[in-house]
């Protein structure tokens, strides 16, 4: 070991030398705030694209809402359906029940003015839908 003490110039070289590597690493620093800036600027423009895509869905859904709701309001239910189906059904048998009357009252007729036997009037009568056993 070297017990002298340093000289003005050993002094100013260490300076220096401490100087430049202030100067990489301000350097560096300000290369590391330039991209720590792009990287914001990056994260920010991405927030824009993702907060548009999550408007845009969200009002899509709010439209698909509105649209259930309006397919719910008029949905036919089925007991409602069934209501319906057996109300058509009392009306057709009632009306299959004059035609059948009609139909028993020409067979009558024919019968009674011999156009067609007793027997084909009764197998007549005999058909569906609504027999008659005579």
């Amino acid at each position: 070991m070297n017990n002298q003490e340093p000289t003005n110039k050993d002094i100013l070289k260490a300076v220096s030398g401490l100087v430049s590597k202030v100067d990489k690493i301000e350097k560096s620093n300000s290369s590391l705030v330039s991209k720590v800036s792009e990287i914001e600027k990056s994260n920010n423009e991405l927030m824009e694209v993702i907060n548009t895509f999550a408007a845009n869905t969200e009002n899509r859904f709010q439209g698909m809402e509105k649209e259930i709701i309006a397919i719910k309001a008029t949905m036919v239910t089925k007991d409602y359906l069934d209501d319906k189906l057996s109300d058509l059904k009392g009306d057709l048998v009632v009306l299959m029940r004059k035609e059948d009357a009609k139909l028993c009252g020409l067979v009558d007729l024919l019968k009674n003015k011999k156009v067609i036997s007793e027997e084909e009037a009764k197998n007549i009568l005999a058909m569906q839908p609504f027999p008659q056993l005579v």
